[in-house]
């Protein structure tokens, strides 16, 4: 895969793969998520958009990348937008799972992708409010609120 020539806009990388001929936009700032659940057990998730166009098909997803101390089982659980009171559910497409050494402690890595459609990125987009909870087999942990400032800029509200 190459990097696409000419001006890239500042915050997106573009890749070309001449084999498949397909080209991924990836979002380069991520947003970060992270906090202790009932049982003191620290998570940080990490989310990256990505759009993936060819000649016949287009994707797009919100590529997420957990990392706790125990296994949170995302495969088996869903991520809940909440956009100004109406819910929208999306399940998660397990990628990866492998465990991360980092200091003197392991962590266990969960990534994947949540699927998006263009209608609900624009959904997302012009929300007035967002909360996300992202549910797992066994445990579920809900975001602070975050107040959309336009165009698309998230501000996060500690109440």
């Amino acid at each position: 895969m190459s990097s696409v020539n000419g001006n890239q806009p500042k915050f997106i990388k573009k890749q070309f793969d001449e084999f498949r001929d397909v080209t991924t936009s990836t979002h380069l700032k991520a947003m970060a998520s992270g906090g202790f659940s009932g049982g003191g057990t620290a998570h940080l998730y990490t989310f990256r958009l990505r759009h993936v166009k060819g000649k016949s098909a287009e994707f797009l997803a919100l590529d997420c990348e957990c990392q706790s101390k125990d296994w949170i089982f995302l495969s088996h659980g869903e991520l809940i937008l909440n956009c100004d009171q109406d819910n929208v559910s999306i399940k998660f497409s397990k990628s990866d799972s492998n465990t991360r050494i980092i200091g003197d402690s392991v962590y266990c890595v969960e990534t994947g992708y949540y699927a998006l459609t263009p209608d609900l990125l624009k959904k997302i987009s012009s929300t007035n409010e967002l909360k996300i909870r992202i549910v797992g087999k066994v445990n579920h942990e809900c975001s602070r609120r975050l107040n959309i400032d336009p165009p698309c800029r998230l501000n996060i509200d500690p109440g």
